[in-house]
């Protein structure tokens, strides 16, 4: 199961950089604003399924 937390600026997260923003701590998703903010997205039943949603949410970053 994945539970999403509500984040009416999820939109304004993409960066022109490469870097990798999202990322999991144990089931967390969470996004890293590079300015010191970071915020999390999202819950997951796991943390191996949070790091594959992290990684997913990076290369869609990517090819945007």
């Amino acid at each position: 199961s994945i539970y999403i937390v509500y984040n009416p600026i999820y939109n304004q997260h993409r960066k022109k950089n490469k870097m990798d923003n999202y990322f999991a701590e144990g089931n967390v998703i969470k996004f890293d604003h590079q300015n010191g903010k970071i915020e999390v997205i999202a819950f997951a039943q796991d943390k191996q399924t949070a790091k594959k949603i992290a990684s997913a949410l990076n290369k869609q970053d990517e090819e945007e």
